[in-house]
């Protein structure tokens, strides 16, 4: 069974879109939590200083909220962002292995 190199080239683009494929579903779960559950995945951090006061302050409390709104928003920004990356791999696998199999 003789290869000649293009078929090795989108067998290898191919290979690479999986292990992207794979990555980027895993940073997409990610950014779904983070849209769901933003306060789960805040910086321990930012988390840690509002845990250590006793009484919210009007002032801290609009600013926890806004903290998680940022968070939410920095989610949805990156499970677009997966889902492009998601879309561009889907194409370049099936594009190849279109050439693979001829």
């Amino acid at each position: 069974m003789k290869k000649n190199l293009l078929e090795i080239y989108a067998l290898a683009v191919c290979f690479v879109a999986l292990l992207c494929f794979a990555v980027t579903m895993g940073i997409g779960t990610y950014n779904i939590v983070r849209i769901s559950k933003p306060e789960f995945t805040m910086s321990q951090y930012t988390v840690k200083d509002y845990l250590i006061k006793e009484d919210m302050s009007e002032k801290t409390l609009t600013q926890y909220k806004k903290d998680v709104l940022y968070e939410k928003r920095r989610g949805t920004q990156g499970l677009v962002r997966s889902i492009i990356i998601l879309i561009i791999d889907a194409v370049m696998f099936w594009v190849h292995w279109g050439i693979a199999r001829r």
